[in-house]
């Protein structure tokens, strides 16, 4: 979240967040209402307490006082303070326990004593006992228009630890925005979060102005529920209701789908022990017209040039699922329907950004089982929805993509001077950003995000359920030229392709969904130049490297640190005074078309069941697709198209390897060359085959020309995959990732000695959407992200 916190004065943010109630309701007085309070002599900014109020050791020791303080100035009507701090709740995938939480009266007592209960929280309250090297922000003048995120570590600590704390409720309850209180000795400051980023309010000292932290506490509980973030499109389904029954019953009752989707289903909605004895959620999802900007190419027309995809998730979305043939929307457009959910099936990390969560739902309306994905869209014209894109991949009968059921932006009613209007969620945090946090010529942190949801027929499973070696080549392969029919027939780039957005059926046929770029699996250049237009060869830049991430976590090879390649490889950025530019070991893999391991001294090689390293046919594969990599990248610098972010000096070209012969026999049990979209390449294997004999002749050009077009990539995979006896069986190993990795330490040592960042928060204990759960260490620093495309 660097670069995304917004300072405001206390009135502004009360005047925005937090509305004084109707003019009938009288306030309690605030005067002395936190005397009792145990001061913080240790700041020299603040003012003594009474003489028989004690210095807090510890931050427990202004709990209890605090509840009391609340309680007895009659500060939060309807409303209890609890302590949470114990233990965290169990059962939950996570051990976050913040200090204390507000609670609805009608809720208290279902809660289990002295734990977050994240699910039921209003806000929640963290406490420091005193300000003096703890306040994760500075002092600054009001206006926005700098940055004000401390540097010192412990400040930078406590940053990461209240991003975590706020992340914690958007995942386990649905909301548009959260609010928040920071105690700091005698002082406070009030946070305002939504997926954009966080305005946080002036320092201000509680004790000596009471009116100012009672008057918050005071307005916030004649709140709506609306007015404190909660989605009012979404509703709890209660135990024993008639929603529950038929939850419960789907399992039963829906017949004809795999089984691991209802074993997916089944998990969802099992009770959690210490955490809540049922959550299930009925969630509503408009369907909108046909397409928009779509709705006049027919079938027969020219396809527009390719343009980016639909706007979804950030780093680690996933999508819903793949199908062999691509029919219509199922439901009636203009239309709003109901689904049943448990427990999101999967949880985009982090903060601000899209915040993805994906369910497998319950349709009773047609009594099924559909994937539905709730995001917050980025709201930029020139980024077309999801669903749309589907939509018009649909209309063009495009294979290896999600049916589209229904999509549409969530809409809330908000009351005003005018009276209730219809308007969707969109953050605003962005709106209070006044001027740049760095250089005009980098990207604005900030952007408005949308909330947005959308329904797909299929359900699938990640792309890391892979068998072996060749299955995964063959997946990716059929990925390519779906790929290749979305550009060539719709006109349509992905350019977000991940690990993430690859799923498989039962059927072994994959999917993607569009978005806007996750930094792990971007090109190289684009890692660096991230304002460049994207083209085909950076798309299929990111497939090698979705390759080359699922086989080093996942297949036998000789990288002997598995955890520091991934790291050093995909998840790290250089950063340039704010500017964020590709990591050097993923560029000098491009630019060089070598990967290397064991300190640089030998080059990645799998190996085959038998441990012989240079037979496995990804040892031919990866080069081969390096090479041509490297070509394009020379070519640029060459050309000045390309710039080094790490400005090294350049030399004259040096020739590449001969490729490596292709094997052209051996017997097929995927019927590769019977597939329906395999048609149309014979005409072009020739001249491929051409080129690829000839290689040691062709110059830097000749290789790079095998990235203008989807031709050579498809038919070198499908050359490869052709051959079943050359790939091993058994070559996929149990996960490669250390299960007690060390992420947040790493951050640290590599922050303070190379000047990197990295890409995922220190805000979440999930490495990445891909990563094994970590326990959290607040010993090191608040990882700062990326800025988001």
């Amino acid at each position: 979240m660097a670069g995304k916190f917004i300072r405001l004065t206390y009135k502004k943010f009360m005047d925005t967040f937090v509305p004084s109630p109707h003019p009938g309701v009288t306030s309690p007085s605030y005067a002395g209402a936190f005397d009792t309070m145990p001061t913080n002599e240790n700041s020299t900014e603040v003012e003594l307490g009474p003489s028989d109020t004690k210095i807090p050791h510890l931050e427990k020791h202004m709990y209890e006082p605090f509840v009391k303080c609340v309680r007895t100035a009659g500060l939060c009507p309807r409303y209890q303070v609890k302590i949470a701090a114990d233990k965290g709740d169990t059962g939950a995938g996570s051990r976050q326990k913040v200090d204390a939480a507000l609670f609805r009266e009608e809720d208290v007592p279902h809660l289990i004593a002295k734990r977050p209960n994240w699910e039921k929280q209003r806000l929640w309250i963290e406490f420091k006992r005193e300000l003096s090297g703890n306040d994760p922000f500075e002092e600054l003048a009001s206006g926005g228009s700098s940055p004000f995120e401390a540097s010192a570590l412990q400040r930078r600590r406590n940053r990461g630890q209240i991003i975590s704390y706020a992340e914690e409720i958007f995942r386990k309850q649905h909301r548009c925005f959260l609010i928040s209180v920071l105690l700091l000795g005698d002082y406070a400051r009030l946070l305002y979060w939504d997926r954009a980023g966080a305005c946080v309010s002036e320092r201000f000292n509680y004790r000596q102005r009471p009116e100012l932290l009672g008057d918050f506490l005071w307005r916030y509980s004649h709140l709506t529920d609306v007015q404190q973030g909660l989605d009012p499109s979404v509703t709890w389904v209660s135990k024993g209701s008639a929603e529950y029954h038929r939850m419960q019953n789907a399992l039963q009752s829906v017949e004809e789908v795999a089984l691991y989707v209802k074993e997916y289903f089944k998990k969802s909605i099992e009770v959690v022990k210490g955490v809540n004895e049922w959550c299930g959620w009925k969630i509503a999802v408009s369907a909108e017209k046909a397409l928009s900007s779509y709705s006049n190419n027919s079938d027969n027309a020219e396809p527009p040039p390719p343009r980016v995809g639909s706007q979804s998730s950030d780093s680690s979305d996933r999508p819903s699922a793949a199908i062999v043939e691509s029919t219509t929307s199922s439901v009636d457009a203009d239309s709003t329907h109901y689904y049943l959910v448990g427990r999101p099936h999967f949880i985009a990390p982090g903060m601000a950004g899209r915040g993805t969560r994906g369910y497998v739902a319950y349709d009773p309306e047609r009594n099924t089982f559909v994937f539905l994905k709730d995001a917050w869209r980025i709201d930029l014209l020139e980024i077309d929805k999801e669903g749309e894109v589907l939509a018009l991949l649909n209309q063009k009968n495009l294979m290896n993509v999600p049916t589209l059921v229904c999509h549409r932006d969530v809409y809330s009613e908000v009351e005003s001077a005018s009276g209730t209007q219809r308007q969707p969620q969109s953050t605003v945090t962005q709106r209070y950003r006044k001027a740049p946090v760095v250089p005009a010529t980098t990207h604005n942190p900030m952007k408005t995000h949308t909330h947005y949801r959308l329904v797909v027929e299929e359900v699938g499973r990640p792309l890391e359920d892979f068998a072996n070696g060749r299955e995964m080549v063959r997946i990716v392969w059929d990925c390519v030229i779906a790929h290749r029919d979305a550009v060539e027939l719709a006109g349509i780039l992905h350019r977000d392709i991940s690990t993430g957005n690859i799923l498989l059926l039962e059927i072994k046929k994959i999917t993607k969904d569009g978005k806007v770029g996750t930094w792990q699996f971007r090109s190289a250049i684009l890692c660096s130049e991230p304002s460049r237009a994207v083209d085909i060869a950076d798309e299929l830049e990111s497939f090698f490297h979705v390759l080359l991430y699922n086989g080093v976590r996942y297949l036998s090879h000789n990288c002997p640190d598995v955890g520091a390649f991934l790291y050093l490889y995909f998840d790290v950025a250089e950063d340039w005074n704010g500017q964020y530019k590709c990591n050097e070991k993923k560029w000098n893999a491009i630019e060089t078309g070598t990967i290397k391991v064991k300190g640089g001294m030998k080059q990645l090689q799998f190996c085959c069941s038998s441990g012989d390293l240079p037979d496995h046919p990804l040892n031919e594969l990866f080069p081969t697709l390096l090479s041509w990599f490297s070509a394009r990248y020379r070519i640029g610098f060459a050309d000045g198209t390309f710039s080094n972010p790490h400005q090294a000096s350049r030399t004259t070209f040096q020739s590449h390897a001969p490729l490596a012969e292709i094997p052209q026999s051996g017997h097929d049990d995927l019927d590769l060359f019977d597939v329906p979209y395999a048609k149309g390449l014979d005409k072009d294997e020739l001249r491929f085959r051409e080129a690829m004999s000839s290689a040691e002749l062709l110059k830097e050009k000749l290789l790079a020309e095998q990235l203008s077009d989807h031709t050579a990539i498809v038919l070198h995979m499908r050359l490869l995959l052709q051959d079943a006896s050359r790939w091993p069986s058994r070559d996929k190993q149990l996960d490669q990732l250390p299960l007690k990795y060390e992420y947040n330490a790493e951050c640290t040592t590599m922050q303070m000695s190379t000047l990197k960042r990295t890409v995922d928060t220190l805000q979440d204990p999930i490495l990445s959407s891909q990563k094994r759960p970590r326990t959290t260490n607040w010993s090191s620093d608040e990882a700062t992200g990326l800025p988001s495309n």
